[in-house]
């Protein structure tokens, strides 16, 4: 893996020759190592209805949850706009956005690598102005295009480290030596979780473009859920679980807020 070629790109142009040319490797775990625990038990705060409407009924849409459902509905198409914007949605009713933070689409981050800038765009991804990013989110384009979003989003964590930092300079506050970023990848509705850990000495190596001497090992849990995970987030089964994930998903994107506060 040393003697990969290691060059300057943007963070939408890695690919899993990257993440070996940098010793990143993707340790796929259950739920019980990602979260902690087992989440059969979590209950979320989003609107009853959301969860418990069946598409397959025909009935209307419930009028307090009509936007989101529908949203859903959309974005089981898999075409890139809706899926965006149906994860922005989410999020929202989740509760992931507090005082203070900002969701946004197609946000823009500068990226170090090799001696050069460049950039690294997020899909969908959470930030506070006076502190960084809190999470990230990339949609896998990889029916209209060969891109691995799995890549995509831990150089997009590489840069959010970078980027993290700029702002804590800016502050008058020292930078963090390692930062645990949250991230998602979305197949139309069906989410992958991941925790990337991002060290002073991966970060070093990507900007000169050399070979850690260390592994970094990112952990991703793929949640399993009762009926195809094609069919995503539309069928109720499926949908209760994903909606149990992302509530204990919420605890690493505080963790890392407190962090960097």
């Amino acid at each position: 893996m040393a003697n990969l070629i290691r060059g300057a790109k943007c963070g939408n142009e890695w690919s899993p020759n990257d993440l070996d040319a940098y010793s990143i490797r993707v340790k796929y775990v259950d739920e019980e190592e990602f979260f902690g625990k087992k989440v059969d038990d979590t209950s979320t705060n989003i609107n009853k209805n959301f969860l418990e409407y069946d598409f397959s009924s025909g009935k209307e849409l419930p009028p307090d949850s009509e936007e989101l459902l529908a949203y859903l509905d959309m974005a089981s198409s898999g075409l890139e706009c809706k899926v965006d914007e149906y994860a922005k949605e989410l999020l929202k009713s989740m509760e992931y956005r507090k005082e203070g933070r900002i969701i946004s689409i197609r946000h823009i981050l500068k990226f170090f690598t090799c001696g050069t800038f460049s950039t690294a765009q997020t899909d969908v991804c959470i930030f506070r102005t006076s502190t960084g990013l809190l999470l990230l989110l990339q949609e896998d384009k990889r029916l209209i295009s060969t891109k691995d979003p799995e890549a995509q989003v831990i150089a997009e964590a590489i840069a959010a480290f970078q980027e993290n930092n700029k702002i804590r300079i800016a502050n008058y506050k020292e930078q963090l030596d390692k930062m645990l970023i949250p991230c998602i990848t979305m197949v139309g509705t069906f989410p992958r979780f991941y925790l990337v850990p991002i060290t002073k000495e991966l970060n070093r190596n990507i900007m000169h473009g050399t070979f850690p001497e260390n592994e970094t090992i990112v952990l991703c849990h793929i949640p399993r859920v009762p009926r195809r995970v094609s069919d995503g987030m539309k069928p109720i089964e499926n949908r209760k679980k994903i909606l149990q994930c992302f509530e204990v998903f919420k605890k690493f994107v505080d963790e890392l807020e407190r962090e960097l506060l």
